[in-house]
């Protein structure tokens, strides 16, 4: 029983206009990077319309879709079209009846579903994002007609990981023989090593991953060491994938070294969690962009608010209430008078689960205040991430790129953005994230 992702062309839905892909029934080159190898099926009898298998896999291993069941997943894309251009297709307030045609249609697949039945130009003209079924042989199939959709939905991923050395080994030593380690692995030695990786199958993402490096030795000193990430499928550059590749490559290389001592927040989730007050938007815009928020916010209100958005792992290791109750706390930044509420992890030491912990000496000042200078550079630094973090986060949505220094999580269905502090990871829940769940 395998599991198949895949998408339905449908040629002459195709826009040929510069940068625009239709609505329905056409990909994007970004989609055909979700995968390294695809596999692909169309027949004469079925013009203008292709199946092209994105991911196929059993037993965790690589399946190559038979030809009997690519061709009915191709009928059955073949069939969607035609309900399409003879207006067939309901609205998605008649999905139901949608599945009942489907399931008529093809009495060998099980357990139709169908996400959403999208809009298109004219009331009947409508599109599935997505449909899902199980094909006979006990094969799970989800294919996707909307390239918007695969984007924000598509799952399989494969992340790829280069170090910043060339032998990890040498990351069990002291600072010194590291720091000459890393710079004995050229920009141009790593950029070599990913295009061999990467070949004729470009990736989704070629980015960097910082990890902060623990002197194994004892002495205290701390590095911040760049990874290069190759990751192929939208959610290859989710956190916790590209930190459990970074671990499979340590432990596939070296072994015998606990890396647990060098990376420890590789092996931890040293984090905390900050919900921006997204809804309190200042009454001085309404009337314009909405784009600055109230400084001011109920305490009655606030534990309601952060308690479903916070990472789901967090109620599951403590009462969440009590956990909000002694580690809650709220604090504003300058940015668009953003109030911001915050809390560290259950997993936490327990002397860093307040916000105040880490960055003990935070001001609430500009840079051109004179106070800005009795700020560590530790703290300027993080207040600096966490402006142009929320900058960020008010527009990111699903198919978003996060820049270098940030990445996109998703927990519980909510997309927030991180970054670095020391050994931390700090998450800023998005405003898309606040009240949409994906």
């Amino acid at each position: 029983m395998a599991t198949i992702r895949g998408y339905i062309s449908m040629s002459t839905l195709a826009s040929n206009r510069h940068n625009e892909v239709a609505k329905f029934g056409e990909f994007s080159t970004k989609v055909d990077t979700f995968t390294r190898d695809p596999q692909f099926f169309s027949k004469d009898s079925m013009p203008g319309v292709l199946f092209v298998g994105l991911f196929s896999e059993e037993n965790n291993n690589h399946w190559v879709i038979d030809t009997a069941t690519g061709e009915l997943i191709l009928t059955i894309g073949k069939w969607v079209y035609d309900q399409y251009q003879s207006n067939q297709i309901p609205r998605n307030t008649s999905k139901a009846a949608f599945i009942v045609a489907l399931t008529k249609q093809f009495p060998t697949v099980k357990g139709f579903a169908v996400g959403e039945l999208l809009t298109g130009s004219a009331s009947n003209k409508n599109m599935p994002d997505y449909i899902r079924c199980e094909a006979p042989g006990g094969h799970a199939v989800q294919i996707w007609f909307s390239d918007a959709a695969i984007k924000a939905q598509y799952d399989a991923f494969e992340v790829n990981v280069l170090p910043p050395v060339a032998d990890v080994k040498m990351l069990n030593n002291h600072l010194s023989a590291v720091q000459t380690a890393v710079m004995t692995r050229s920009l141009g030695q790593v950029r070599r090593l990913a295009e061999a990786l990467i070949g004729e199958d470009p990736p989704t993402y070629d980015t960097t991953y910082d990890l902060t490096w623990k002197d194994p030795t004892g002495s205290g000193s701390v590095l911040e060491l760049t990874w290069t990430v190759i990751g192929y499928g939208p959610l290859s550059t989710e956190e916790e994938a590209i930190k459990d590749a970074i671990k499979q490559y340590l432990t596939d290389n070296a072994p015998e070294i606990d890396w647990s001592k060098i990376f420890p927040s590789l092996y931890s989730s040293s984090e905390f969690v900050i919900v921006p007050m997204w809804e309190q938007t200042s009454p001085t815009t309404v009337d314009t962009d909405l784009g600055s928020y109230s400084p001011f916010t109920l305490v009655n209100d606030i534990k309601g608010i952060v308690t479903p958005r916070v990472p789901v792992g967090y109620s599951a290791a403590v009462n969440i209430s009590t956990h909000l109750n002694n580690y809650l706390m709220i604090f504003a930044v300058q940015w668009r008078s953003m109030m911001l509420a915050a809390v560290g992890s259950p997993s936490n030491l327990a002397t860093h689960r307040k916000i105040e912990a880490i960055v003990p000496d935070m001001l609430n000042v500009p840079t051109t205040n004179g106070d800005w200078g009795r700020i560590s550079p530790e703290t300027a630094s993080f207040i600096e991430k966490l402006t142009y973090g929320l900058e960020l986060a008010r527009s990111f949505g699903p198919t978003s790129v996060a820049p270098s220094g940030y990445l996109k999580r998703i927990s519980g269905g909510r997309i927030y953005l991180t970054f670095n502090h020391g050994e931390y990871k700090i998450m800023i829940l998005t405003r898309f994230g606040y009240n949409t769940l994906i």
